[in-house]
C-alpha cells in the first residue's frame, strides 16, 4: 500500500479532511473518482417519484492515518464533499487505507 500512496502524492487529489464539524483539518493526497454503477459504465443515479436524477457519488481512497466517518468533510481546491459511508481496511491488524463514498455538499450561496 505504500506504493499506492506514493502514487497518490504525485497523482492524487490534494485535499483537507475534517473528521467532524469544527475540527482542525488535516492535509492528505487521495484518489477521488466518480463512483460508477456496477451493472454498466453509467454514473450512479438515484430514483425519485419524478424519475431518475443524477445522484453523483464519489469513491475516496485515502491514507491509513486519516480516519473518516459518516459526516466527515473533505475539501479539494474546487469541491466540498460529505462522507456518507467510510471504512478502514486492514491487513495483519494494521490499517492499510480508508475507503469512503462521498457526495457533493450543498454550499449556501
Amino acid at each position: 500500500m505504500d506504493a499506492l500512496f506514493k502514487l497518490a502524492r504525485d497523482y492524487g487529489e490534494p485535499c483537507t479532511v475534517y473528521f467532524e464539524e469544527g475540527s482542525e483539518g488535516s492535509f492528505a493526497s487521495a484518489f477521488i473518482e466518480p463512483l460508477m454503477d456496477r451493472r454498466s459504465t453509467r454514473i450512479w443515479r438515484e430514483m425519485t417519484e419524478l424519475g431518475e436524477i443524477p445522484g453523483m457519488r464519489y469513491i475516496y481512497v485515502g491514507p491509513p492515518d486519516l480516519p473518516l466517518k459518516a459526516g466527515s468533510r473533505i475539501v479539494t481546491a474546487d469541491r466540498d464533499y460529505e462522507v456518507i459511508w467510510a471504512e478502514s481496511y486492514k491487513m495483519k491488524n494494521k490499517t492499510t487505507h480508508w475507503e469512503a463514498v462521498l457526495r457533493l455538499r450543498e454550499v449556501p450561496v
